[in-house]
């Protein structure tokens, strides 16, 4: 009761991290963002008067620059970094998916000792994972996998090592995080029964394979190495988990915002160095050195 309590405890705390953190990282994103945007109207204004300074330059002239370079900062910002941010934080919906193990016939599945069938069985079972539960395996991962003749099996094992029953009617997208978290220990485990059911394939063993095959298979059974009869393997962690990850992809989408606000300050920038190339471009100057300084202030202003 107590150990139940600590867990549940723990789940509410990090449902609580993430919901903070997603805030925090919303907010900091946004302003990050808007600190870019007043930096490069400074730079804008102080482009223009010392522009003005240097050149007699016509209030045509003025008015062009100041639409082309200041109102795409000053105007209202249909799509921003930090609301897409948001909406990638936010919890992507997934639509409920009809359980493809329902009504499914159990069988046994055996070890598929064709190179090239494996090869095949492993881009099969990379096809159906994807499109029964949206997991996308890695390489080996379906290589191992694909040593198995019963997709089927493989998919009730999954399920039943995610603490799903193979009976539900649909999936929907907690139940599929619980899925991506446990593939890869399913995955290790099947590799090691691989293993193991090799060993006894040696010709060599034939009479010692026989007589304790069983045995080893039980006790492999128990282990979690099998998906037969597998109960919940990982009924207290699958949620922490899940929330882990969750929060590590929402600090990599900070990090992916932050360069990309990063990117379009130095592409605005350049554009604002075009434009003010074009607005003095004919313009009369207004002496020699007041030019000098204004020449060298726009290359030290843009040289950095």
């Amino acid at each position: 009761m107590i150990y139940r309590l600590r867990r549940e405890a723990e789940l509410i705390r990090a449902c609580f991290v993430l919901a903070v953190t997603r805030r925090q990282v919303v907010k900091r994103v946004a302003r990050e963002e808007k600190k870019n945007r007043w930096n490069l109207v400074l730079l804008v204004l102080r482009d223009l008067f010392s522009a003005c300074g240097a050149h007699q330059i016509q209030k045509q002239a003025i008015r062009e620059y100041l639409v082309e370079s200041l109102y795409p900062l000053l105007g209202k910002q249909k799509e921003t970094v930090a609301k897409r941010l948001a909406a990638d934080c936010a919890e992507v919906p997934w639509k409920e998916q009809r359980n493809p193990l329902k009504g499914a016939r159990e069988a046994e599945a055996y070890l598929i000792t064709s190179r090239r069938i494996r090869y095949l069985q492993a881009r099969v079972v990379e096809f159906a994972f994807a499109d029964w539960y949206g997991l996308n395996m890695l390489p080996r991962q379906s290589e191992i996998l694909g040593c198995y003749s019963d997709i089927a099996w493989l998919a009730r094992g999954l399920m039943k090592s995610a603490g799903l029953s193979e009976k539900k009617g649909s999936l929907k997208n907690n139940d599929r995080q619980r899925l991506f978290v446990v593939l890869e220990p399913f995955v290790k485990g099947l590799e090691l029964r691989r293993l193991h059911l090799e060993g006894l394939s040696n010709p060599g063993r034939i009479i010692l394979a026989s007589l304790v095959q069983k045995r080893r298979i039980g006790r492999l059974r128990r282990s979690g190495f099998s998906p037969d009869n597998l109960k919940s393997l990982y009924p207290d962690m699958l949620d922490l988990e899940t929330l882990r990850i969750r929060q590590e992809d929402i600090l990599n989408l900070r990090d992916n915002a932050f360069r990309l606000i990063e990117t379009k300050a130095i592409g605005r920038r350049f554009e604002n160095y075009l434009h003010l190339q074009t607005l003095t471009m004919g313009a009369p100057s207004r002496g020699s050195r007041k030019l000098s300084r204004y020449l060298t202030a726009v290359e030290s202003r843009y040289s950095a």
